[in-house]
């Protein structure tokens, strides 16, 4: 079993969201019928305006419970499977994020691959001897935040050398910085094309 924490949580996770006050209708519905197995999820939720400060207030929370493995983040205006939080957990990486889209009109997913490239879905699925179509769990060089799964100690030892674990910058968004300094630290990024997200906003995109 795993504590969580969305917004940022698991059993031993918690679960994280940031959500400037408001949370969509798919995003709430998605997760009050959530699967979550033998794993303990403890929502923490945050309004501060910017999502740098509100992704680290959740990070410090979390980790003042100290039988959090876990942080989960998922953001106000994305909706998940009934079997995404086991899904990312089984999958058993430092980071590793689900599948789901800008939110604007084209094929583009959230991330970049190891060559800071854009991917689209057709990155993540490969074909067996079989023909069939089989989804990849990627490693990547960065992730969004939309729904991602982060084991404690990389939170911990982000925090203890930098400070903070999430921060913008002029040309990188918090999410993507936080996996930059994971990386130089010795952690992994993946993506699991198999898990995909929909992400709400005037409408709703799917991958």
């Amino acid at each position: 079993r795993s504590t969580l924490f969305p917004y940022t949580t698991l059993f031993r996770s918690r679960s994280g969201m940031p959500t400037m006050g408001s949370v969509d209708t798919a995003t709430f519905t998605s997760l009050f019928c959530l699967n979550r197995g033998e794993h303990k999820v403890f929502p923490l939720t945050t309004e501060y305006a910017l999502v740098d400060l509100a992704r680290d207030n959740i990070v410090k929370r979390m980790l003042e419970n100290p039988d959090a493995e876990y942080l989960w983040f998922v953001d106000s205006d994305i909706s998940v499977e009934k079997n995404t939080l086991n899904a990312l957990i089984a999958d058993d990486k430092d980071i590793v994020s689900a599948v789901y889209p800008y939110r604007a009109e084209g094929d583009g997913i959230v991330g970049a691959d190891l060559d800071y490239k854009i991917m689209t879905i057709k990155d993540l699925i490969v074909e067996d001897e079989t023909g069939t179509p089989r989804p990849l769990l990627k490693e990547i060089r960065r992730c969004g935040m939309g729904c991602c799964l982060i084991k404690r100690k990389v939170l911990e030892d982000v925090l203890a050398t930098f400070d903070t674990c999430f921060e913008r910058f002029p040309s990188i968004g918090e999410d993507y910085s936080f996996c930059e300094r994971a990386i130089t630290l010795g952690y992994e990024v993946y993506i699991d094309g198999g898990i995909w997200c929909k992400h709400h906003g005037k409408k709703t995109y799917e991958v």
